[in-house]
């Protein structure tokens, strides 16, 4: 009986040209799906994030949260209590006081039940509430006091310049009589390093001044090598003065008071020409529209909230970046694009 051999593969010592040409074919084959299953595995371990799907994907969410909801607090505690503080100060204050407990108190809560993102949030916009009416009381009392105290105070007509000043304390506008003007021969001005604080007194355009000078028209930044030229005293149709009243204010410790320093420009003006001044003067803003003039306030109190806006509204950015799952997916992120284009680097646990 003949006995059969063992059967050998298509690979073994013995094989044809033409089983080695087939399995070569088919390593040939092979070799592309093998590559992409490495591809695969390699991307398996250090995939790149997808924002859309993947958790990474609450980086902007997570930033814009933390960016926009302090952004808005800081703005509109800051327009309430610049233009709203006056007549409801009651209301603003209580509506500062409950938003930041509220804040605070959503804070605490969200971490203990482990809500980390929504606790930093909330954090920050207690604090953007804080800044925001910080900023908007010091706005309204250096601008939109001296609106609400135009229209709480007295106007006066058919004033001249040698009225008794301490007979008009209780006036926010004084109309002059058609001779009495601002005298720019006596103008003197003080600088410092919150700018230059310039004065002129009001007389009846007598020759010599014999008596001491009861009214002041003064002003900032408006006299120097163009010589005085602060509101509208070059206008000879205009005759009123809005008073710029003498009162203290909270931030004068570390912004200087402006009162000071126009006394110290009337000053300058009796140590340069003698011109002594009564001890209860006025001072005014000179003025052809009063009414247009008081606007002005609200005018310059909206520059300086935009401008404080503007300001904040990087800090609020790099705040906004700092939220626990905007940093650490930004982290990722640059790490897993490190490891796929092979440079060193582990992605973190939290990937």
């Amino acid at each position: 009986m003949k006995q059969q051999g063992p059967v050998l593969g298509s690979y073994g010592p013995f094989a044809t040209r033409a089983s080695i040409g087939s399995g070569a074919s088919l390593a040939e084959e092979r070799e592309p799906l093998i590559n992409a299953n490495r591809s695969k595995a390699k991307a398996s371990r250090f995939p790149l994030p997808d924002f859309k799907n993947s958790r990474a994907g609450s980086y902007a969410s997570a930033a814009a949260k933390s960016l926009l909801l302090p952004l808005f607090a800081f703005l509109s505690f800051g327009l309430l209590f610049t233009f709203l503080w006056h007549p409801i100060a009651w209301l603003v204050n209580f509506a500062c006081g409950f938003a930041i407990l509220l804040c605070l108190g959503g804070s605490v809560r969200s971490l203990v039940r482990g809500h980390t993102d929504r606790a930093y949030s909330l954090a920050v916009t207690g604090m953007a509430v804080m800044a925001g009416s910080l900023q908007g009381y010091y706005n309204y009392e250096l601008y939109t006091y001296s609106y609400w105290a135009v229209n709480e105070h007295r106007e006066y007509l058919n004033v001249l310049a040698e009225d008794n000043a301490a007979a008009h304390a209780d006036a926010s506008v004084l109309y002059f009589v058609e001779d009495a003007r601002p005298d720019l021969r006596y103008a003197s001005s003080f600088g410092s390093g919150a700018g230059t604080f310039c004065a002129a007194p009001v007389t009846m355009g007598q020759a010599v001044l014999s008596e001491a000078v009861q009214f002041w028209v003064v002003g900032r930044d408006c006299c120097g090598a163009r010589g005085f030229h602060c509101d509208s005293v070059r206008d000879k149709e205009a005759h009123a003065g809005m008073v710029v009243y003498n009162r203290t204010q909270p931030f004068e410790a570390w912004t200087g008071s402006e009162m000071h320093f126009y006394e110290q420009a009337i000053e300058m003006s009796y140590a340069r020409f003698g011109v002594m001044s009564a001890d209860r003067h006025i001072l005014v803003r000179w003025t052809s529209t009063p009414w247009l003039a008081k606007n002005l306030y609200l005018h310059d109190g909206f520059k300086v909230w935009l401008k404080a806006a503007l300001v904040s509204l990087p800090i609020w950015l790099v705040l906004g970046l700092g939220a626990p799952t905007a940093a650490a997916s930004a982290e990722a992120f640059e790490a897993r694009t490190r490891m796929a284009r092979g440079q060193p680097g582990t992605p973190p646990l939290w990937a």
